[in-house]
């Protein structure tokens, strides 16, 4: 699925667009919204990203000890760091939508066939051509029934409904 919008010459910008699955939001949205072993979980394994991987031992790193840290207390420092930190995101909507789920405009997760208002995204029937120089391009067909193409359906609500999408269907592990 494609992440962003990218047009010929331009490079790949980090920024979400009608049809690109891209989008950010800082961490610290998310991670109050989590059960005490989920945070413990993302705290693992932001701490094997930090500085501290460097200093362990070769047998701490051939131990992983992940269940331990899910059962012990939460690194709050470790979290509040990493709340600060922005998420890059891609292909939530592509997961969701293999799962037979959607997300409505404010966010809440609902079965594809069951958001009361026009779903966030869709997955629009296209006709695709490839010419002979390679370049690929793309119309509206109605009548398709194996090519879609992504497309955000409200732009500016999509980085925000996709974070509380991601914060109720996480928040729900305990």
């Amino acid at each position: 699925m494609p992440g962003f919008e990218v047009a010929p010459g331009d490079g790949v910008p980090f920024a979400g667009g009608e049809y690109g699955t891209f989008f950010r939001f800082p961490q610290k949205d998310l991670l109050p919204r989590l059960s005490p072993r989920v945070r413990n979980y993302f705290a693992y394994m932001f701490k094997q990203g930090e500085a501290d991987r460097a200093r362990q031992t070769e047998a701490e790193a051939l131990r992983p000890n992940w269940l331990r840290y899910l059962e012990g207390p939460p690194d709050e420092a470790l979290l509040e760091r990493q709340g600060e930190r922005a998420r890059n995101m891609w292909c939530t909507a592509g997961f969701l939508h293999a799962a037979g789920l959607s997300v409505a405009p404010d966010g809440r997760i609902r079965g594809r066939g069951g958001v009361e208002a026009v779903p966030l995204y869709a997955f629009d029937p296209v006709r695709v051509r490839c010419g002979a120089d390679g370049r690929t391009e793309w119309s509206p067909d109605p009548r398709s029934r194996d090519r879609f193409l992504f497309h955000v359906r409200d732009v500016e609500r999509y980085p925000g409904a996709m974070t509380a999408a991601l914060g109720e269907l996480l928040g729900s592990l305990r």
